[in-house]
């Protein structure tokens, strides 16, 4: 009978051991996938914070190509649709303009933003000036309003082009 205690012990402290060692194993591997399940959700973060800011330079490109398109199809056919368009294009791009730096800072990239804003605050001046003058049927006005705004459009789209370079060189590189 003392001989099956001892055994009991022995096995017992060998179970005991082995089962501690695997608890201390499975905790060990539990913390590394923790660790790695951090640096993976860390590392993709980042890498959304580098491209999100061309996505949003990407989106103001698309709000202003969408407000040229309405102004000239609203020139070109005077409808209602296209006038409801522009308005709804219009308010897009000025809250899209807001979020873009409007203060002077050493920043290439702020700097960009800021004379994007100050452009495009004249260009919204000017689609407005082009609308109102088709509204009243002064066809001089709005052809040379136009113009203007064209060229105002061109302009801003190669800012927007620059900005967006400037941003991915700098995104990159921090990446």
């Amino acid at each position: 009978m003392n001989e099956k205690k001892e055994g009991l012990s022995v096995e017992n402290s060998i179970q005991t051991r082995l089962s501690s060692v695997m608890l201390l194993v499975l905790v060990f591997a539990l913390g590394i996938n923790i660790f790695i399940f951090s640096q993976i959700q860390n590392a993709v973060s980042r890498i959304d914070a580098v491209f999100s800011s061309n996505v949003d330079i990407n989106d103001l490109s698309d709000a202003l190509e969408q407000l040229q398109g309405t102004v000239y199809e609203y020139l070109n056919t005077k409808g209602t649709k296209a006038l409801e368009n522009y308005y709804r294009y219009e308010q897009n791009y000025k809250n899209l303009i807001e979020e873009l730096n409007d203060r002077n800072l050493d920043n290439e990239v702020k700097m960009l933003e800021k004379n994007i804003r100050r452009m495009s605050e004249s260009y919204l001046e000017q689609t407005n000036e082009t609308v109102q003058a088709k509204r009243g049927r002064n066809v001089e006005k709005y052809k040379t309003s136009y113009e203007d705004e064209n060229e105002l459009y061109e302009y801003i789209n190669v800012y927007i082009y620059k900005l967006n370079n400037l941003r991915f060189k700098t995104n990159s590189a921090n990446y």
